[in-house]
């Protein structure tokens, strides 16, 4: 909150000053600009017409300075994640008593994911299983290394 309400201070500032600025320096860039043949081009600064250039200017300010809040909430964000992290790790309730361990937190981005899953699919990867590669039977250079009574008659391919 602090950090909008500081932007919002800095548009307004800086929407004040460049209606000010372009209010006393409007001669000069009119003249530079060769604006001066151009039928209303000097502008009366009346009370509206102010209200609505200072309006006008602070909304570009606003634009321009968009980026200082996502910035400070990516930090923020970033902050909750990693105590959620460890408030996960803290947690009693999911104490492996079999390793007599805490939970162990990898990665603080998928704290946000854990209440979304439905489905578990595993692949031929090992997602699920242990993946044990265990060596039963090799043929090299016509030599065999293993033993035949290892092999089943439906692993061999």
């Amino acid at each position: 909150m602090f950090i909008f309400l500081l932007q919002c201070t800095l548009c307004l500032t800086a929407s004040l000053y460049n209606t000010l600025w372009v209010r006393n320096n409007q001669d000069g860039t009119n003249g530079y600009l060769d604006l001066m043949h151009i039928p209303g081009a000097s502008v009366d600064w009346s009370f509206g017409y102010l209200m609505k250039t200072i309006a006008m200017g602070f909304g570009t300010w606003i634009l321009l300075f968009t980026n200082m809040v996502p910035i400070s909430l990516l930090v923020t964000m970033e902050l909750v994640k990693f105590w959620q992290a460890e408030f996960i790790m803290w947690d009693y309730n999911i104490f492996c008593e079999e390793k007599e361990m805490n939970t162990k937190v990898q990665s603080s981005n998928l704290n946000e994911e854990l209440g979304q899953i439905n489905y578990v699919f595993s692949d031929k990867t090992g997602t699920l299983t242990q993946n044990i590669m265990e060596f039963k039977m090799m043929s090299m250079g016509g030599k065999s290394y293993g033993t035949k009574s290892e092999v089943t008659d439906d692993e061999k391919v």
